[in-house]
């Protein structure tokens, strides 16, 4: 089992695994650098003379495959929306079904009465006709990372406000006042998956060739692990690892592995 995270369980595996591939000479090479960013571990190993960096590339993608790789999905939720996931798993975002949710929270709002019929114009401006104005596709997708510290440190605001589509709406909306709002609705809550390997590369690379020449997540797990072997502490809270998981198709409840609730602000 993969956890990002966990190198120093992970680590020892990739180690074996590469054996046939990464020779002495590099782990002494990895050992004596003193690079200045921590992304240049990778390329020390993969400049070291007899490394052939497309066979570690390919080999660590076929380790990854053959078993399962932690995922975690961070929002802002009630309790009978925590238990629902539980009970029905992840599903795609459906922009236009949020509309009830965002009314609930905007209501609190002393201008509501007066803006409230801009919220169904803007769910679709950043839903369904996303591409149309230039946002990002979100409609239809469900979305993880693969470090657990990277979404408390690098991208919290997930759990501070909650999805990152009402994020977008509400801010146009109410601005900073809107948020204050969201963050005051539910509580923050990291939702652990346990994912198929071929799946959470798939679902790494929703858009295969397009400016990436590593596939995600081998590149980040490259980054790290070359840095490992080096005999340097790796931290996910340090790394910033944005390697996120978007997936198509709903994520069943029994991918849903574990929850934790942070903080007690419950509503619903």
């Amino acid at each position: 089992m993969f956890d990002f995270d966990a190198i120093d369980h992970w680590g020892p595996s990739l180690v074996g695994h590469l054996a046939e591939l990464v020779p002495a000479a590099a782990y002494a090479g990895l050992r004596s650098a003193r690079p200045k960013f921590f992304e240049e571990y990778r390329d020390v190993l993969f400049r070291t003379t007899g490394v052939r960096p497309g066979e570690i590339i390919a080999a660590t993608a076929e380790w990854l495959r053959s078993q399962p790789v932690i995922a975690y999905h961070g929002s802002r939720l009630t309790w009978r929306e925590i238990e629902q996931i539980k009970s029905e798993g992840l599903k795609p975002l459906d922009t236009r079904s949020r509309v009830g949710r965002l009314q609930t929270i905007l209501a609190q709002h002393p201008d509501w009465s007066g803006l409230s019929s801009r919220l169904c114009l803007l769910v679709d401006e950043f839903g369904i006709n996303a591409a149309a104005h230039g946002h990002g596709l979100r409609e239809g997708s469900v979305h993880a990372m693969i470090s657990r510290a990277a979404l408390l440190h690098a991208f919290k605001s997930y759990l501070i406000y909650g999805s990152e589509f009402d994020q977008m709406v509400v801010n146009t909306l109410f601005g900073q006042a809107g948020l204050r709002l969201m963050a005051e609705y539910g509580q923050a809550v990291v939702i652990k998956l346990q994912i198929p390997g071929p799946i959470a590369i798939e679902a790494a690379n929703p858009f295969p060739g397009v400016n990436e020449k590593i596939p995600r997540p081998i590149g980040d797990i490259l980054y790290g692990w070359a840095r490992w072997v080096a005999g340097q502490t790796v931290s996910g809270a340090d790394m910033h690892v944005d390697c996120g998981l978007r997936f198509a198709a709903p994520i069943p409840p029994n991918w849903i592995v574990g929850h934790e609730i942070f903080g007690c602000n419950a509503h619903g």
